[in-house]
């Protein structure tokens, strides 16, 4: 016995659409050895043209295996057999439940037929594209009286209280509108497009028009390389950005190698060394009829991923990759790059005149949270002491706000003060080529972190691992930390703890977690000699 393609198209924009559509309709049936069955206008019985839907019930008689198809569908040229993807005895049709909410939708069948439906979880079956088998001709028995707008819903209730086996088809057997955003995949790449859900949103002539562009997107070749659309959007301060660089750099190479990925950030000079379109963070303009799959680095503390996992208690790098990719990567992938240009070293020439970059001892006396603020004196004295010590110092770093910067410090005699002077890259310049740098947890540790240089790092809150990133060497090649205690040891972080304290806070005095000053001078003096 044959099998056969359904669809129904009644009324004038129906008829208007599968105009358009029907092309493609006849050319897949003749091409899987199909009966096309066109129900129309003048085979009308109900009330409403979405119960005609049920005349399968009949077609099933006749033929072996059916194809539902609503009318406003496309198929790709070289769409597959259905009949081959689904086995026969199973239905074939596509979860939208997955992807949109269909409670109150099967609540109201529920509710109109009087049926109770156990253990539903979610599922709900869109009948645009469904493969049916003999089997399966009581789905759609006509009922008894028309239930205004519940037609589908009926034909998912259904499906769930008789517990019929389902093969579930990909979405590229039933591409919907509400897939785009969760895939950042165009439309063309799928075998069928299902145009459902415009009716009241658009007019007939402008669905016709989309139509039309899509299978001339698609033209006689259409397995075109349509590449994945994906949107990163970067957050936080300038360390948590640098921190999102070998994520990126991840998904650039390894992850979606094939995509085409968009960064919108604050500070574009971050990425410009990897394979992927920068834009400046309120730049980003989107494509015309282009779907993108948003990822974003960080978010606030309400979203529900910090019930798991929190962006403080852990590495920066480690937390992205999470949000972004479901998955911490591997220590090699974690090694921040960052590049320098000669203009950069142009820069810091331009402010710190001939001298070896080679020779510089860097401070960062670093402005942020309580728990990172250290006393101006404590800063004053550890500056002092290495410059006595015949090194010369250099400060950096840059005020953005009066909460967030340097601290504003009296600068001995003989140590110079680049702070405010540097763009970005003439600052990850400096921080490349100096010997040392010493500093709280900031963005110049992340820079470091990308070179070869001595990081003298006084963490304070965060545990050193949560700060430093791997490099050649190790996470702690050419690095140390420097602490008496830390707020991470001393704040309880369980999940348990509903109103507990949080690391940016200081718990005492803040003395009692900075190391002695004399040690830090003289981390600074064995730093620097090491690398002679």
């Amino acid at each position: 016995m044959k099998n056969a393609i359904v669809t129904v198209a009644i009324g004038d924009r129906h008829r208007q659409i599968f105009q358009e559509t029907r092309p493609s309709m006849e050319a897949y049936a003749k091409r899987i050895g199909a009966d096309l069955i066109v129900i129309g206008d003048e085979d009308k019985s109900s009330s409403s043209p979405e119960y005609e839907r049920f005349r399968v019930f009949w077609h099933l008689n006749k033929y072996k295996r059916v194809i539902l198809l609503d009318c406003d569908v496309a198929i790709r040229r070289d769409c597959p057999s259905l009949f081959d993807v689904v086995p026969e005895g199973e239905l074939g049709a596509f979860n939208e439940g997955e992807f949109a909410d269909f409670t109150k939708d099967m609540s109201a069948i529920a509710k109109a037929t009087e049926t109770e439906i156990p253990k539903w979880d979610r599922q709900y079956y869109n009948t645009g594209v469904m493969v049916l088998s003999r089997c399966h001709k009581f789905l759609f028995e006509p009922p008894e009286a028309e239930l205004q707008g519940l037609s589908e819903q009926l034909v998912n209730m259904r499906i769930i209280t008789r517990k019929v086996k389902v093969k579930q088809l990909e979405y590229k057997f039933n591409r919907l509108q509400c897939v785009d955003p969760l895939t950042g995949e165009p439309r063309h790449a799928s075998y069928i497009i299902h145009y459902a859900g415009m009716r009241g949103k658009v007019s007939t002539e402008t669905q016709i028009g989309l139509i039309n562009r899509d299978t001339a997107t698609w033209g006689d070749n259409p397995t075109l390389d349509f590449k994945r659309n994906i949107l990163v959007k970067t957050h936080g301060g300038l360390g948590d950005e640098i921190c999102a660089e070998p994520v990126i750099r991840y998904m650039a190479e390894k992850a979606y190698p094939d995509a085409n990925i968009t960064v919108a950030t604050w500070f574009p000079r971050l990425f410009r060394h990897l394979p992927v379109k920068v834009v400046g963070i309120n730049e980003f303009k989107p494509e015309f009829d282009t779907p993108y799959y948003l990822m974003e680095t960080l978010v606030p503390p309400e979203n529900p991923a910090w019930r798991f996992m929190s962006a403080n208690l852990m590495h920066a790098t480690d937390f992205m990759s999470q949000m972004c990719l479901r998955a911490i990567l591997p220590d090699e992938s974690k090694k921040i790059k960052l590049d320098i240009t000669l203009e950069d070293i142009k820069e810091v020439s331009s402010v710190l005149g001939s001298r070896s970059l080679r020779d510089l001892v860097l401070v960062h006396p670093g402005k942020g949270w309580d728990s990172k603020s250290f006393p101006k004196e404590y800063w004053e004295r550890v500056i002092a002491g290495i410059s006595a010590a015949g090194l010369q110092v250099v400060l950096v770093g840059k005020d953005i706000s009066d909460e967030q910067g340097t601290i504003q410090i009296d600068v001995p005699q003989g140590v110079i003060d680049a702070r405010n002077l540097l763009s970005l890259g003439g600052l990850i310049a400096l921080v490349g080529k100096a010997r040392v740098l010493i500093s709280n947890d900031s963005s110049p540790v992340h820079i470091a972190a990308a070179f070869e240089n001595e990081i003298i790092l006084i963490p304070t809150c965060k545990h050193p691992d949560h700060v430093l990133a791997p490099r050649a060497g190790g996470r702690m090649w050419r690095a140390q930390a420097l602490y008496k205690r830390l707020l991470f040891d001393a704040i309880d972080s369980t999940p348990t703890q509903i109103h507990g304290k949080t690391i940016d806070k200081v718990v005492g005095d803040i003395m009692d977690y900075l190391p002695e000053v004399d040690e830090v001078i003289e981390a600074a003096k064995k730093a620097y000699g090491r690398t002679e």
